[in-house]
């Protein structure tokens, strides 16, 4: 014998166990869905899909899990909150996330290039090796005094200085613009949570409240002045003492001017080195602004459900949802990387939308039975034929279960009412109804009452009974509507087309509800 073959028992036991495995399986995927659709916010009719970054999107109506859309209805996205998902912003594809806040990047940008020019400044004086060099020390006080201004007064200095001067002029115009903008966004309540904790301190910050940069840009434009009036009094009082060496009186008045352009100088490298950090706070409040107003218009929050569309067909959907990791601060380095990902990324879903059926057209042959119409045979002796035959029927029958239950295949198994119309029989005087079960696409069984205008015995007569002398047929009955049966079999005429024709499935865009061509 074949060692290998199974007993009965052993394959039934094989089979009970790939049951228990598959609905093992079932349960588990069932159990992680329904904690989901019980987080996301509970509509009647709505029809949420929940997305679980980075990749795990699951179809919820009313708090359970389904398996696809139903048209008609509304449909909404909502992002799970789970961790790591503040520092990635979430948007629909293909929908815009609104216009872009008007003037936020470019103040960001400007007030980063002042930082970057402040910090310029406070490192542009000389180190010591490069001040005193290798040649012969300065002999004169005034050429002493003239090494240490241009030690400290560095053509690096002049172009620092150069460089900040605009965007120190807007720094605190801006700095009154970015707290309006604060105020009125309410500390980024609607954006990501790691956008809104770092935008409600650097909002609440006082170092960055509009009189206190105002304060600060003034004392540096001061300090400016002061430097560059005492650098031209230093020029002037250099040039006389080199027209006059023998004069001491000179060359002391050029020391001291020197001396006192030098400390200007400090002054402004100083006051640099105090508002650089000032500036990167401006800055990155500058940025943390965008990214809240990108935030409060169309990107997705956790725990807060977006209208997506009503479906007007059934068909497969397409949807695309869009991820980029957040910039808190502006420049190179200062720009957040996630530990999911460095650049931006997407994830597709595609689910079924299933299109409202209720009534099924079909085509079919009925047998019927009923009472006998009366006629009146040889030698006067009343008779009756009965209506024992077949009868070709179209079909029209409602699906009532659908109302309730839509998307469900069960939900088409009870057809009521059912409405028949013959067509080989006269259908003004024959008339079919009642109810059936059926499959939807493949046919049904129906039977009920039939109901045809025929001749009925007029009271005092009866089958078997003579007929007197002239008496005729239509003198002993007359026109009624009598009541029969039928039952039929017939087959649903769309489904039957698709066994030759195969429907082509409609592409849908879960954004608009449209096909995509």
């Amino acid at each position: 014998m074949n060692a290998d073959r199974r007993s009965p028992g052993a394959a039934r036991r094989l089979l009970e166990a790939s049951l228990l495995t598959v609905s093992a399986t079932l349960v588990a995927r069932s159990a992680r869905a329904e904690p989901i659709c019980a987080a996301v916010a509970r509509q009647t009719d709505a029809t949420v899909i929940a997305y679980e970054p980075p990749s795990s999107f699951t179809i919820c109506r009313a708090g359970k899990v389904e398996g696809d859309v139903v048209e008609g209805r509304p449909v909404y996205v909502q992002l799970v909150a789970r961790p790591g998902v503040g520092l990635l912003r979430f948007h629909v594809h293909g929908r815009a996330t609104g216009v872009e806040p008007t003037g936020l990047r470019a103040a960001a940008g400007r007030i980063d290039h002042l930082h970057a020019g402040l910090r310029e400044l406070a490192s542009s004086p000389q180190t010591i090796e490069a001040a005193i060099g290798a040649g012969p020390a300065p002999a004169g006080a005034v050429d002493q005094s003239r090494a240490l201004y241009v030690g400290l007064v560095t053509p690096r200095f002049h172009e620092s200085l150069s460089a900040i001067a605009e965007p120190l002029d807007q720094l605190a115009p801006e700095a009154a613009m970015l707290a309006r903008v604060c105020g009125e966004l309410g500390s980024g309540r609607d954006a990501s949570p790691l956008v809104a904790s770092e935008l409600a301190q650097r909002c609440g910050d006082p170092r960055s409240a509009p009189a206190a940069v105002e304060k600060e840009v003034a004392t540096m434009l001061a300090r400016i002045d002061g430097f560059r009036a005492a650098r031209d009094v230093a020029r002037e009082a250099l040039v006389a003492a080199r027209a006059k060496p023998d004069d001491p009186a000179a060359q002391s008045r050029a020391v001291a001017a020197l001396d006192q352009a030098r400390r200007g100088a400090s002054d402004v490298i100083e006051q640099a080195r105090h508002l650089a950090p000032l500036a990167a706070s401006i800055a990155s409040e500058a940025a943390l602004l965008r990214e809240a107003v990108r935030g409060s218009v169309g990107t997705l929050v956790p725990g807060v459900s977006y209208y997506l569309t009503r479906f007007s067909r059934g068909g497969m959907a397409s949807l695309q949802i869009d991820a980029e990791p957040i910039e808190l601060l502006p420049g190179a380095d200062a720009t957040v990387k996630t530990p999911e990902a460095n650049e931006a990324s997407s994830e597709s879903f595609r689910f079924p939308v299933v299109a409202l059926h209720f009534i099924d057209v079909e085509a079919g042959v009925g047998a019927t039975g009923g009472p006998l119409v009366p006629d009146v045979g040889v030698r006067g002796v009343i008779g009756g034929s009965d209506i024992d035959e077949f009868v070709g029927l179209a079909l029209v029958e409602l699906e009532p279960a659908r109302f309730l239950w839509p998307d469900h295949p069960l939900a088409g198994l009870l057809r009521f009412p059912v409405i028949g119309v013959p067509f080989t029989r006269d259908p003004t005087r024959n008339f079919f109804g009642g109810a059936g079960i059926g499959w939807t696409g493949i046919g049904s069984i129906s039977a009920g009452p039939y109901f045809f205008r025929g001749l009925a015995l007029d009271s005092g007569y009866s089958v078997g009974q003579t007929v007197g002398p002239g008496q005729s047929l239509e003198s002993i009955t007359s026109a009624q509507l009598r009541v029969g049966y039928f039952v039929s079999a017939s087959v649903d005429l769309l489904g039957l087309a698709h066994l030759f024709f195969t429907p082509r499935e409609a592409q849908l865009d879960a954004t608009t509800g449209s096909e995509v061509r």
